[in-house]
């Protein structure tokens, strides 16, 4: 029995005619060259040399001589297709694609097919799946004739789409490992946490880890030259704030220690996680007069049209002003606002549910969300 990247380094073999190097496996995989040879060195002794044989060249690599195609094929889809049902190959593209955003690469929907061990008509079917969980981001899938498929739109909601892939898949740590094979995480999660601390900035456990990977995926993206673009206010608006300069800290460290340099765009793009990343905020006065009078006018028209009055609930109007304070500046960066627990409020409190969508419609206008 095959682990998964074993299967995919022999599904890699297959594929290419000539000899293909560890260096360029590693790449496809995620992981490094030594961790390739170590892989194939295990699978070398477990593969029947009735049905397949590794031959290595310490020039050219590594090339595979398939003896008994039925019966390699058979090896792989024993280990492959009977364990993924819709949903994990659905998870599974979801995954490939995200990586290969990353990657800036492209991959054709026969070799996709192959890697899952179906055929076109079932790929198509789970791509279908996918394009309706990349609506949710104005996402698409784009097929390009001699390239493949890539994820395309707006590169700030392609990185919240990514980050909310690892966010929801958090217990996948191989997933999160190959996305970032050959950055020191270590690193760059101590410098991280030296920046905030040195400007006495808290942040939860979670908070720092999703911190994490904004940065990670930033310099990733920026290193394939897809930078964030700003308009001359939304960048006058963030650097007013105190999280501008944090942020620039943070890329000044990492250039520093792991001489890895990125656009100025980027620091906008963390500096703005940093600010919507806060639970209180030391806004300014006319940002204050703002919300002040945004949470009136919310409470105001539920009084209208439902009849409950919470006008005098001070308690209330401060909490709903330490919300709105991380959430405004979220909503002009059109960055994405999860809230984990949304479907138990929509079943176990309709009420309270209806109530807030009420209020959110005064937000919608002020806001111009349409």
């Amino acid at each position: 029995m095959f682990t998964q990247r074993q299967r995919k380094i022999l599904a890699i073999l297959k594929k290419h005619q000539y000899s293909v190097t560890s260096d360029e496996i590693a790449r496809l995989v995620g992981v490094s060259s030594r961790t390739i040879r170590t892989e194939i060195k295990n699978i070398m002794p477990a593969l029947r040399e009735d049905i397949a044989k590794i031959n290595i060249s310490t020039r050219k690599g590594y090339s595979l001589d398939i003896l008994n195609k039925n019966e390699f094929d058979k090896l792989l889809e024993d280990n492959v297709s009977k364990t993924l049902d819709s949903e994990a190959r659905t998870k599974y593209i979801m995954e490939r694609l995200l990586n290969n955003a990353l990657a800036n690469q492209s991959i054709k929907q026969q070799d996709l097919a192959d890697e899952l061990y179906i055929g076109l008509s079932t790929l198509k079917a789970n791509l279908k799946e996918v394009k309706e969980k990349l609506k949710k981001y104005d996402l698409d899938i784009v097929n390009y004739k001699n390239q493949g498929m890539q994820i395309k739109g707006n590169e700030a909601r392609i990185r919240y789409c990514i980050s909310d892939f690892i966010f929801n898949n958090s217990d996948d740590t191989d997933f999160y490992q190959k996305l970032f094979a050959g950055y020191d995480l270590l690193t760059v999660n101590n410098i991280i946490i030296k920046v905030i601390s040195s400007f006495e900035l808290v942040l939860t456990d979670t908070a720092v880890k999703n911190l994490l990977v904004h940065v990670l995926i930033a310099i990733k993206r920026a290193g394939r030259e897809h930078n964030v673009m700003y308009t001359l206010r939304e960048s006058r608006e963030i650097e007013q704030h105190r999280e501008y300069m944090i942020a620039t800290s943070i890329f000044e460290e990492i250039y520093h220690q792991l001489n890895i340099d990125v656009a100025t765009s980027e620091i906008y793009y963390l500096a703005q996680h940093l600010i919507a990343s806060k639970k209180y905020s030391n806004v300014n006065e006319e940002t204050n007069k703002y919300i002040d009078q945004l949470v009136n006018d919310m409470l105001t028209r539920v009084n209208t049209i439902v009849g409950i009055n919470f006008l005098h609930d001070e308690s209330l109007k401060k909490w709903l002003k330490v919300h709105l304070e991380a959430v405004i500046p979220r909503i002009r960066f059109q960055m994405n606002i999860r809230n984990e627990i949304i479907d138990v409020i929509k079943n176990e409190y309709p009420l309270a549910f209806q109530i807030g969508v009420i209020a959110s419609k005064v937000i919608e206008e002020k806001e111009h969300i349409t």
